[in-house]
């Protein structure tokens, strides 16, 4: 979990609603008792907050928040935001599956790695 975490702050890199870059936490689009493990550890599915707004979006304003986060999402990546928007509609399932954390690990790793090394093109050296 906090691979998925590191890969979603790192992408972001500030809270995605207030644009702060103070106490920020990744946060599942997603509950994580729905137990949908391919989305749980797929970054696409995640975003940074900053710690206010995180406690909100697991409060009473949950689907406000939620909203905001899809427009924002959608002016940078239509593809993602129609990707989360489709799961969001999804009947839900019930059963819960063991995921096969190995492979999620590795795949988790690759696309840290490749988020360092492509952060590093960011600076004029």
């Amino acid at each position: 979990r906090e691979l998925w975490g590191a890969i979603v702050k790192r992408r972001d890199r500030q809270c995605i609603l207030s644009g702060s870059t103070y106490q920020l936490e990744a946060h599942h689009l997603f509950l994580k008792s729905q137990g949908n493990w391919k989305i749980l550890f797929d970054p696409d599915y995640g975003v940074t907050l900053d710690q206010n707004y995180h406690i909100e979006a697991h409060g009473i304003d949950r689907e406000e928040i939620f909203e905001r986060i899809i427009r924002i999402i959608l002016q940078e990546d239509e593809e993602r935001a129609l990707k989360i928007l489709k799961h969001k509609n999804e009947p839900k399932k019930s059963q819960v599956i063991n995921p096969p954390f190995p492979i999620i690990y590795q795949r988790l790793k690759e696309q840290l790695n490749q988020i360092e090394q492509t952060a590093w093109m960011d600076y004029d050296i």
